[in-house]
């Protein structure tokens, strides 16, 4: 059976209702399936061009089938052309998992991540967007993120239910989605089925006995540490599985057991064997049937594939967007006592700056500045929570200091003592920040800041650069106009 295509109208989505009250959440619904969305990128990665002659799409309009003749026609046509995104150097796809026929919530994202490609640096990230993130949702209020998929079929949202979710995930992390693939449990384990397994080693034995069941029961599942084989049965339990023990019933845990399954099919579908084999291939395809859909024309999918094919693959980085010590998120409750997540900010503002410096957190540890960050705000907390933030965006914070005399200070201040040393470190911050850097000299008000109003009637142009900071290469001071900045932000998003 074809894989589904459908074309994306870009219009505007519908207006908000009020709020409605969230669902009651239940301890075993709905695991994750990280393995199963890798699986969709490997697909247009490495299989698609093999089969273009399965006819696996249907025309721009999305109701009749497109000949094989008229495919190769858009193809040649199409052959100079870039993918969305690619000018920008940073092509970005939602993989989005659910459970399909046979589960409750069959179209409920039990997985959603955001794969994003760099052309120009061979570099892929998979960027993992929980499932109980809290999100507004168009006409349903505050809902889990997880929700969007079955609310867009519901209400025939343009694109459908995939085409919310990427709207959303959009506003979320502050990344254009250009394009997404969606695939079920069953889709998952076909996929492995046909290619003949994956090898992997589990790096520690457990013992899972909450396992979900086809009737909403419960099974107890175990793996041993080591190399072996796994079929698509087994893959799935692996990579869902969440109240394993012997340290495997985090999510942390989890995610480290999806990465794992990631390289396992990365080396399987892009061996020499799998690769050429057109027979596994067309098995691959023909078995995924109404099991995915993706909005990429069959020339878009060539193109990728052409691209992810000059990947490095053992470059590939994995981030989970979470609610531990160091991460962007905090556990909060809703109204009716169910679990969300929301960001410790008082935006995305964090969670939009790991998204889009991804890329350069590599870069980061590579030139590990020494940074100090000085709290002259006036306000107790902000300088802690601010550091908390940075440290998980991937920032070497080496000391916070208290503002020195006077205690409270106008004016923010990002400073770089290296002149211009350590160029990676400082981009990322003055994005995150909104601050624009200054060198040792300057004694005129950082313009990217709001100007100060505080500590009488001081003029901002007669701002001073601040006291240096021992063994500091980058000093950040965080004064009041930064606050001031803060809180015209969540007016203006309000």
């Amino acid at each position: 059976m074809p894989i589904q295509r459908l074309q994306t109208p870009h219009l505007k989505p519908p207006q908000p209702a009020p709020a409605q009250p969230l669902p009651r959440r239940k301890s075993w619904y709905w695991w994750k399936v990280g393995g199963a969305l890798t699986a969709v990128v490997m697909l247009f990665v490495g299989l698609v061009g093999y089969r273009l002659l399965a006819a696996v799409n249907t025309s721009p309009d999305g109701n009749r089938r497109v000949s094989v003749f008229e495919q190769l026609g858009h193809i040649v046509s199409k052959r100079d052309a870039q993918l969305n995104g690619e000018a920008d150097d940073r092509i970005n796809i939602l993989l989005l998992g659910i459970g399909g026929p046979g589960h409750e919530g069959p179209l409920l994202t039990d997985t959603i991540i955001v794969a994003s490609l760099k052309p120009s640096t061979k570099q892929v990230a998979l960027i993992s967007v929980p499932r109980d993130l809290a999100v507004d949702i168009p006409r349903y209020g505050v809902r889990k993120i997880n929700n969007a998929n079955a609310f867009g079929q519901d209400m025939d949202y343009p694109g459908g239910g995939e085409q919310l979710t990427s709207d959303l995930v959009a506003r979320v992390t502050g990344l254009p989605i250009h394009y997404f693939g969606r695939i079920d449990f069953s889709g998952f384990i076909k996929i492995v089925d046909d290619l003949g397994g994956m090898n992997l080693t589990v790096a520690r034995s457990f013992v899972d006995r909450e396992y979900p069941t086809a009737d909403f029961g419960y099974q107890t599942i175990a793996f041993t540490a080591g190399p072996q084989t796994m079929d698509g049965d087994a893959a799935l339990k692996f990579v869902r599985s969440r109240h394993g023990n012997n340290g495997e019933g985090s999510d942390f845990a989890r995610s480290a057991r999806q990465q794992l399954v990631l390289q396992a099919l990365q080396e399987k579908i892009f061996s020499l064997g799998t690769i050429v084999n057109p027979v596994r291939i067309g098995n691959v395809l023909s078995s995924l049937g109404t099991h995915t859909r993706t909005n990429m024309e069959v020339w878009e999918l060539l193109r990728l594939a052409k691209l992810v094919r000059e990947v490095d693959r053992t470059a590939i980085t994995s981030h989970v967007i979470d609610s531990s010590p160091n991460g962007l998120l905090k556990v909060a409750t809703g109204l009716d006592g169910a679990f969300l997540l929301v960001p410790k900010d008082s935006g995305f503002a964090a969670v939009q700056a790991f998204a889009n410096n991804i890329f350069s957190l590599a870069r980061y540890a590579e030139e590990n500045a020494r940074i100090v960050v000085r709290d002259a705000s006036g306000r107790s907390g902000t300088g802690k929570a601010i550091v908390a933030n940075l440290e998980s965006l991937g920032f070497p914070i080496i000391a916070v200091e208290t503002g020195r005399a006077p205690e409270r200070t106008a004016v923010s201040w990002l400073v770089d003592y290296t002149n211009g040393g350590k160029p990676y470190t400082l981009r990322g911050l003055s994005s995150y920040l909104g601050l624009a850097a200054t060198t040792p000299g300057s004694t005129l008000l950082n313009p990217g800041m709001v100007p100060a109003l505080l500590n009488g009637n001081r003029n901002s142009s007669q701002a001073t650069l601040p006291e240096p900071a021992d063994q500091a290469d980058i000093l950040l001071v965080i004064g009041a106009d930064y606050l001031q900045a803060q809180t015209a932000k969540r007016t203006t998003s309000s």
